[in-house]
């Protein structure tokens, strides 16, 4: 509830979201924000998150279901470059705000070190 009314936010305020209207967007207190998150940036890195499992997932079953050879490589790039436009759209005007925002703080190194 929390990540989802900071995601909307996001889309329509940008860098001047703040907790408090996390807060009120979500309809809980703002000690119930601090108390599973540790504020605004911690907010933005599970957006992130989560963003980037939700492509990743996309992404592995677009390759799950075309082995190596099953389908000419034309198709299947096609495929992949969908799911990418799709994930790309799915936070609307938020995806390049949360970029911006949270790759620049250490979820980018978080995310490397997975790779």
């Amino acid at each position: 509830m929390i990540v989802e009314a900071a995601t909307r936010l996001l889309a329509s305020e940008g860098r001047i979201l703040t907790t408090n209207r996390v807060a009120e967007r979500a309809g809980v207190s703002i000690g119930s924000i601090y108390q599973y998150f540790g504020g605004k940036q911690a907010i933005l890195n599970e957006i992130a998150r989560r963003h980037l499992r939700s492509g990743e997932d996309a992404i592995n079953e677009v390759l799950a279901h075309n082995p190596v050879g099953a389908r000419p490589w034309p198709d299947v790039l096609y495929d992949l470059v969908a799911v990418t436009v799709s994930q790309n759209r799915s936070h609307g005007p938020a995806h390049g705000r949360l970029r911006h925002l949270v790759m620049s703080h250490t979820l980018a190194e978080e995310y490397e070190a997975l790779l």
